[in-house]
């Protein structure tokens, strides 16, 4: 099914944009995805499905400026937005099947999500990167998902 179908589909400069993957879908106005496993964003999903806040809160919206305004314009970052769109679809399923997801969730928030958060506040990309990263290992360590470039 076309996430447009489930307003998750909005056109921005002449591109598709799927808000359920979070990414353009180039030269189309459908983007077709499987809605029935969850979304492909594990962040989403620890943030706002486990913790329930709001996908526009002030973490997420910290989180989504730092990918545009430093990890997309970036090359040197390439790597990591390759990375999340691989892992993050096996992520977020596994997060989604986790008997103690609030638990993970939790953790997750408080030792790397607010974390990252304040060092991109603080203009300390380096250190928002490298803990990232950090984050990204330990998950991919939880739930056996190759996290590996």
């Amino acid at each position: 099914m076309a996430c447009r179908d489930f307003a998750q589909f909005e056109i921005w400069k002449g591109e598709g944009y799927c808000n359920y993957f979070r990414k353009n879908t180039e030269g189309s106005d459908t983007c077709s995805h499987d809605t029935s496993g969850g979304g492909g964003c594990y962040i989403t999903t620890i943030v706002c499905h486990a913790l329930g806040y709001a996908d526009d809160c002030p973490l997420m919206q910290t989180l989504r400026r730092f990918r545009t305004e430093v990890l997309q314009a970036k090359p040197q970052y390439a790597d990591i937005l390759s990375q999340y769109d691989t892992v993050g679809p096996l992520l977020s399923r596994r997060i989604q099947q986790d008997t103690e997801q609030v638990d993970l969730a939790r953790s997750t928030y408080t030792q790397y999500l607010q974390p990252i958060a304040a060092l991109i506040d603080g203009q300390k990309e380096k250190e928002a990167v490298d803990r990232y990263r950090q984050m990204v290992n330990a998950l991919g360590l939880r739930y056996g998902v190759d996290v590996s470039a």
